[in-house]
């Protein structure tokens, strides 16, 4: 075999891998509807499904507000799934539309019984779409990251959650 018949040889295997990649990660992006999943804990006859949509940094202290959240619902015999909404981690343009694409194919699935949010992005989220995703379903909000987006989500029908004190005194 010759030099050039080498190389055009490993050329054609190289970019047939490359091919086989692009194929397997379409399909499964396409299988799992972009998803934006961080956990999902499923208890067997649970009472409720409750949806946790965040938009806030993972922290230590988002850590541990998420395993409080979860053990808790745990406890009480309800079912959780976590969704991330982080839209510049995507393209900014289509991820409102993928993320609203990818609750109602969750919610077509189970009904929600109730939804918490946590962080600006999704609290924004929740108030665009609550009527269409959520008609009738409590949203908890926490850590919206301003007080004035807080009064307006309480403002909302069937939105409950609390503003954020911040003393900037204490920090000078």
């Amino acid at each position: 075999m010759t030099k050039k018949k080498a190389v055009i040889l490993v050329t054609s295997f190289t970019f047939l891998l490359l091919l086989s990649s692009i194929i397997v990660l379409s399909l499964s992006l396409y299988k799992n509807k972009h998803s934006t999943l961080i956990s999902e804990v499923r208890i067997p006859d649970s009472k409720a499904i409750v949806l946790f949509l965040s938009s806030t940094e993972n922290s230590f202290s988002f850590a541990m507000e998420q395993a409080g959240i979860r053990s808790h619902l745990i406890e009480e015999n309800i079912s959780l799934e976590e969704e991330y909404y982080k839209p510049d981690f995507y393209n900014k343009s289509q991820m409102d539309s993928y993320f609203l694409e990818r609750i109602r194919n969750l919610n077509g699935k189970q009904k929600f019984q109730g939804v918490i949010v946590s962080g600006g992005l999704a609290c924004r989220f929740a108030k665009k779409h609550a009527a269409e995703l959520f008609p009738g379903v409590p949203v908890v909000f926490f850590d919206s990251g301003s007080n004035s987006l807080a009064e307006e989500l309480a403002e909302e029908k069937n939105f409950y959650g609390f503003k954020e004190n911040v003393y900037l005194y204490k920090t000078i």
